[in-house]
């Protein structure tokens, strides 16, 4: 599916009539709408949306085994020493480099890395409810991180102690699709957006910033439509300014969810007009894609039950993503790579996985011999002698090259 994008007004439409306009994604129309960034919108407190892309923490009867901090494989993993249990799911981590490295996740928990020790935050909503869970981190230079938690878009300038940190938050209304991923390049910072499968709602599908403001976010694009509701973007990836890759999932008239891949990307429209264009890309698969990384040489996609598809740049006419064969069949969540012949993934029971540029392999983890191993969400890394893991109450840190 390609579809053209086109500047027109914004169009906020009330939940009913939302309800009742949902289109196949074939016939969909994607709209770019400009939007005053510099207005904070009323503090409103939706119910906690349902995605089977979110990632929220586990219930304590599933806490994993506790490793000792200190613990390594023979792969070079090492458990990371953290100031949270396994009751909090670490969902996110990104950082401008080795001496900033942030990790988010369940009851607003935010963690920060020096280069040296490990420091906790807990972000609380102004209107004083409960603490969401943080889905995704992305900061692209130092003194600039950005969060999303699904009602609550977060930016602070720099780490300044758990307690110092200056935090500016735009809370998104209940009319209005939840914020999900976020990623950026460069100085542009890109915002996808979670449909709920059992309430309306109106907004871009990805949204981009040029920076925060005093009154919030400076809105570059919004990119997005008014009536098609349940296709849910729960990770976004970026290598260049007029690219970017968005996965996550559709549910179908039977309730099913699907796995959807699309690449956004500036171009001409049909006629002749520079906007930015929608191109579907096919997957072959029925499972919740979780997880994409690109850069110059080819994309990447993860998903449920070890799904591991492949795109290189010099298919991309044929808009189809090839298997890549899986030693695994546990949802993978995250893949990040530094080249085309060492890209990683992470998943549930604390699953690593490596592609060395012939095969995926299985990476020991301090995590191989215990009963109850942690899901690992996500990945990020310097280079490939720095890479860091999170998942449920746990931080993995690899300080060597790959395996």
């Amino acid at each position: 599916m390609t579809v053209s994008a086109k500047w027109i007004p914004m169009i906020v439409v009330a939940l009913g009539a939302a309800g009742g306009a949902v289109a196949c994604a074939d016939d969909v129309e994607v709209m770019v709408a400009p939007q005053d960034g510099g207005t904070n919108l009323p503090p409103e407190q939706p119910p906690a949306p349902e995605d089977a892309g979110v990632r929220d923490a586990e219930p304590d009867s599933a806490k994993p085994t506790e490793v000792s901090p200190g613990t390594c494989s023979s792969s070079g993993l090492c458990v990371a020493a953290i100031p949270v249990d396994g009751t909090i799911g670490l969902t996110s981590v990104w950082g401008s480099s080795a001496r900033d490295v942030w990790a988010a996740g369940s009851a607003g928990t935010v963690l920060h890395y020096d280069g040296t020790t490990w420091e906790k935050t807990t972000l609380v909503p102004d209107d004083g409810t409960v603490p969401y869970t943080i889905r995704s981190v992305w900061s692209g230079r130092s003194g600039d991180v950005w969060m999303a938690d699904g009602k609550w878009l977060w930016h602070a300038p720099s780490w300044k102690g758990p307690k110092e940190t200056i935090w500016s938050s735009l809370a998104f209304p209940s009319y209005e699709l939840p914020p999900a991923a976020v990623t950026g390049f460069d100085n542009t910072v890109l915002l996808s957006r979670l449909s709920p499968k059992l309430r309306g709602g109106s907004g871009p599908w990805i949204s981009s910033y040029a920076a925060w403001a005093d009154g919030g976010p400076e809105v570059v694009d919004e990119i997005g439509m008014t009536a098609y509701q349940s296709l849910s973007f729960t990770a976004l990836s970026a290598s260049r300014a007029d690219e970017i890759w968005a996965v996550g999932s559709s549910i179908d008239w039977s309730n099913h969810l699907k796995g959807r891949v699309f690449r956004a990307y500036r171009g001409p429209d049909e006629e002749g007009v520079d906007s930015w264009q929608f191109e579907e890309q096919l997957v072959l698969t029925t499972d919740v894609a979780s997880g994409v990384w690109a850069d110059s040489e080819a994309i990447w996609v993860v998903g449920g039950h070890g799904t591991t598809r492949r795109m290189l740049r010099s298919e991309l006419s044929n808009k189809f993503f090839r298997n890549v064969p899986s030693p695994v069949n546990v949802d993978l969540h995250g893949v990040f790579g530094f080249a085309p012949n060492d890209v990683w993934m992470v998943g549930a029971e604390g699953t690593v996985l490596h592609w060395d540029g012939t095969s995926l392999n299985k990476v020991t983890t301090p995590f191989d011999d215990v009963p109850s191993k942690p899901r690992l969400f996500s990945i990020w890394g310097t280079s490939p002698s720095d890479l860091w893991i999170v998942g449920q109450g746990t931080v993995l840190h690899l300080q060597k090259g790959a395996p």
